[in-house]
């Protein structure tokens, strides 16, 4: 963490195949269930997330409802201290302080979209406007993913 303190993992594994085939619903939210899980069990009455409003539609509009700071349902406070700022901003003080790890993401620029459309989690092609999303970013980077991700894509409905 930015204080110095140790980082907690929390995994959140799911069976890509069993999902792809059908044999498994997509397990929506599970990161965040599982974040959740781990907080009570640590006890933890707050959170700060280093989350940016730009990283996709669904934050700005949650920022613009709720602010940087607000008590989530869960009765947890959620302090997003960098959700103004732009992605150069978060890698220039990343690079600068050397205080936290760079996201590899930022190491992986060739055929990205846009800086700040680029965020860690799970890339969908319909969140970013050219409906192509990382397909050509992940293939080039991560070619062993490729095929999941087209095979995913299908599965999944496009916004207009």
């Amino acid at each position: 963490m930015a204080d110095g303190s140790s980082f907690c993992r929390v995994p959140y594994p799911w069976d890509v195949e069993a999902v792809l085939n059908g044999r498994e619903a997509y397990p929506a939210l599970l990161k965040i269930r599982r974040l959740e899980e781990r907080l009570a069990l640590d006890e933890v009455d707050g959170v700060a997330l280093g989350i940016r409003a730009e990283e996709s539609y669904g934050r700005c509009m949650n920022f613009r409802v709720r602010g940087p700071l607000y008590l989530h349902s869960s009765g947890r406070w959620v302090c997003t201290p960098i959700a103004s700022w732009t992605a150069e901003e978060v890698v220039g003080f990343v690079l600068a302080h050397d205080c936290l790890p760079l996201n590899p993401v930022y190491f992986k620029l060739e055929l990205a979209p846009a800086l700040n459309h680029l965020r860690d989690g799970t890339w969908f092609p319909r969140e970013i406007a050219d409906g192509q999303g990382y397909e050509d970013w992940l293939r080039f980077h991560y070619p062993e993913l490729g095929e999941l991700y087209r095979r995913a894509a299908n599965l999944t409905p496009r916004r207009a």
